[in-house]
């Protein structure tokens, strides 16, 4: 990434934020026509997600004056849930066409240590991070059974 503000130019480079959710739990269906075709399915899961934040290296430059900066990556495992619903509607014998949307929240803590001006006193940080995910879809689906 790089940015120039107001005489201010900086260049930072970062890997991927990886963040894997491991979740179990239980999903229902519900009819919600008399004649069954439409369903409503919840679904609540539990479980750990595992968030990898990447290191990180920049360098600042103002008025002649350069900074580097390095931060370190790190991994973290949190508590996890995820909240969905969706509905399903029969398109013939096999197919059917399905809407869902989940929300997945997590709120990981770790440490990172950055190293600036001052190489000789880094400093670390502990970073509470709110992480949040809303996933919406609509598909069609095929039922082999």
């Amino acid at each position: 990434m790089n940015r120039t503000y107001q005489g201010v130019d900086h260049n930072i480079t970062a890997e991927v934020w990886k963040a894997i959710p491991l979740l179990v739990g239980v999903q229902g269906n519900f009819h919600l026509k008399s004649d069954g075709k439409l369903k409503f399915t919840p679904r609540v899961e539990l479980g750990l997600l595992n968030l990898t934040v990447p290191g990180l290296t920049g360098v600042g430059k103002v008025r002649g004056f350069t900074s580097n900066l390095v931060q370190t990556g790190t991994s973290t495992s949190s508590f996890a849930y995820l909240l969905g619903a969706g509905v399903q509607y029969p398109l013939g014998e096999n197919f059917k066409v399905s809407l869902n949307i989940d929300y997945l929240g997590s709120n990981p803590s770790y440490s990172v240590t950055r190293t600036g001006f001052d190489s000789n006193n880094p400093t670390t940080v502990t970073v509470n991070q709110s992480y949040a995910v809303i996933n919406a879809s609509i598909g069609i689906a095929y039922s082999l059974f």
